[in-house]
């Protein structure tokens, strides 16, 4: 429910627009600025799927299982938060390689393909040497 989809894209763009105009007057916190709005339409794409996911939850039910442990609902929140931040800085950092490069789209798309590999979606990351898997446990993408 949380990403930072397009997210280097955009910041890439901004600052490959803003290179050759004039510096602002007025210094702001662009890494503030930028997660501002991303917050902001995450929020709007998370109620958006909720909405759309309220209608096959019934159905799901059978197949979800919530912790019996009250105080892992309540990690839930932070969690949430913590992983939306992580998520944008990766994105941040490699929008911000447009100040060296021309097109970061190869970064990116790298990017998505070794977080798509570490987090085990292609397959089980036991099978990976025992070196490779401890190190992958202590990556973002680890699930």
């Amino acid at each position: 429910m949380i990403g930072a989809f397009n997210e280097d894209y955009q910041i890439g763009e901004e600052i490959s627009e803003r290179l050759d105009q004039p510096v602002s007057p007025q210094a702001i916190n662009y890494y503030v600025y930028r997660f501002n709005r991303f917050s902001r339409r995450a929020c709007r794409l998370r109620r958006a799927r909720l909405c759309a996911a309220g209608g096959h939850l019934p159905l799901a039910r059978s197949h979800l299982t919530f912790p019996g442990e009250p105080w892992r609902l309540l990690l839930l929140g932070p969690a949430l938060v913590l992983a939306a931040l992580i998520q944008f800085t990766i994105a941040y950092c490699f929008g911000l390689l447009a100040f060296w490069f021309l097109e970061i789209q190869g970064f990116v798309i790298l990017s998505f393909a070794a977080e798509t590999l570490l987090s085990g979606q292609i397959f089980p990351l036991d099978l990976l040497p025992p070196a490779l898997f401890h190190a992958a446990q202590f990556l973002p993408f680890y699930t």
